[in-house]
């Protein structure tokens, strides 16, 4: 089954942003990687460190919180993300394109940040 690549990595936006200064035109930032800065920079995320996810069973004194869970998602996403996307082997899928395969790590990336915030 193909995927619609160009679809599920559009970079469309539901609402208008501000335009960002022409001299940001000059690096290479993708559009996922801003949504990542603007979703760290949220209330909502920060609101993450308050919300205790596990006690870990160990005797380590370290409580992880919803946020430092968040973060690990999120850094294992994206690097299956590379994985997947980078694969040579006969396994990698072949509708996965590569101009657009560059940014599924972003999306990952973005989406391992996010899937604490449906519990808030």
């Amino acid at each position: 089954m193909n995927m619609n690549w160009e679809a599920l990595l559009s970079i469309n936006k539901l609402e208008e942003e501000p335009e960002e200064p022409r001299c940001f035109g000059g690096y290479p930032i993708n559009e996922f990687e801003k949504d990542y800065n603007k979703i760290v920079s949220s209330a909502a995320f920060r609101r993450l460190q308050d919300k205790t996810q596990v006690f870990p069973l160990d005797k380590s004194d370290f409580v992880r919180t919803r946020l430092t869970h968040s973060i690990e998602v999120s850094t294992i996403a994206r690097q299956l993300g590379i994985m997947v996307t980078q694969d040579t082997s006969p396994y990698r899928p072949e509708d996965i394109g590569t101009v657009k395969a560059e940014a599924i790590p972003s999306v990952l990336l973005c989406a391992g940040l996010l899937h604490e915030m449906l519990y808030l």
